[in-house]
């Protein structure tokens, strides 16, 4: 009897909060007001988390305005690793004849080679090595130049040089395998990091693709010192032994001692560990990650949610 009581003058003050509020007003209490929340997001998607990241950490790589990309870059990560010091990068800089006079301290490419900038740095040389990954083979990183067939009959020394060719037998096998084992490594960081990113990432409400990008340089930008030290921790411990399947412009495709297979073609990096999706296809450590996204714009919404009125 005494709940009962206590029922009915709970439903009667929830009626009197109601007519207080008026007609046309809604009562701002959250339980109340459930369906209308759960409403207003239900134009939200589950994005794959692997493009997302994958992306964002792509356009932070670093790019120059003229032919000397790759060292340009390995300037940066020498001095973000103190392999270098700001002196030895200043006397190269002369070296190559670029006025150090010229280069601002913010807002270009350059800038990371004269600023002390450690934390844009390392987060540069991160993203640099990350984004290596998913390029295509190029022969000259593991090729040696051999003359062709021809060339010893040849007397005339610029005909030899135009009849240089680079063929099966100029792979140098030591350069190859350094080659791959920089390829792993870095898949295997990949792996590691990026499913970590995914992780962080999910537990952010809803968020637009802008916002996630954003959110994606943040969190790597910090990690990125302990990214390198990853990298080189798992360079050192590598003695595998590896088995190329296909190699050639468009196409590397090679497994490892250590259970890992490795295919970078056309259609972008799958990497398998044990034959389980490791990276590759949305997948991260076996896991497909999904990260719940404001996909649409409100003014998309709108227009819809106008159509039944």
């Amino acid at each position: 009897m005494k709940y009962s009581c206590l029922a009915t003058n709970l439903i009667l003050m929830i009626f009197s909060l109601l007519s207080l509020t008026g007609c046309d007003q809604t009562l701002d209490i959250p339980w109340l007001n459930n369906s209308q929340n759960k409403n207003q997001h239900s134009y939200t998607l589950d994005i794959p988390a692997l493009p997302l990241i994958q992306d964002a950490i792509a356009s932070m790589e670093l790019t120059f305005e003229n032919d000397k990309q790759n060292l340009m870059i390995k300037e940066v990560c020498a001095l973000a690793q103190e392999k270098l010091t700001q002196e030895q990068v200043n006397s190269w800089l002369k070296d190559q004849s670029i006025d150090m006079t010229k280069i601002p301290a913010k807002g270009s490419s350059m800038s990371l080679l004269v600023n002390g900038d450690k934390v844009q740095q390392n987060a540069a040389c991160a993203a640099y090595v990350a984004t290596s990954a998913l390029s295509l083979v190029n022969f000259a990183d593991f090729s040696v130049v051999i003359p062709s067939a021809d060339s010893n009959n040849r007397t005339n020394p610029e005909e030899n040089a135009t009849s240089i060719s680079v063929s099966k037998e100029s792979i140098d096998n030591k350069k190859l395998t350094q080659y791959l084992t920089t390829k792993l490594t870095v898949a295997k960081a990949n792996s590691d990091f990026y499913a970590l990113i995914a992780l962080e990432l999910q537990k952010l409400p809803p968020q637009t693709i802008p916002e996630y990008n954003n959110k994606i340089k943040q969190i790597f930008t910090k990690l990125s010192p302990l990214y390198l030290e990853h990298i080189n921790t798992l360079y050192q411990h590598n003695g595998i032994q590896y088995q190329v399947i296909t190699l050639n412009e468009n196409e590397l495709n090679f497994v490892s001692s250590d259970g890992y297979h490795f295919m970078r073609s056309s259609d972008g990096l799958i990497f398998k560990y044990n034959d389980i999706p490791w990276y590759g296809s949305g997948y991260l450590m076996g896991k497909y990650y999904t990260l719940n996204s404001n996909y649409y714009s409100n003014a998309l919404i709108n227009k819809l949610t106008q159509i039944d009125k």
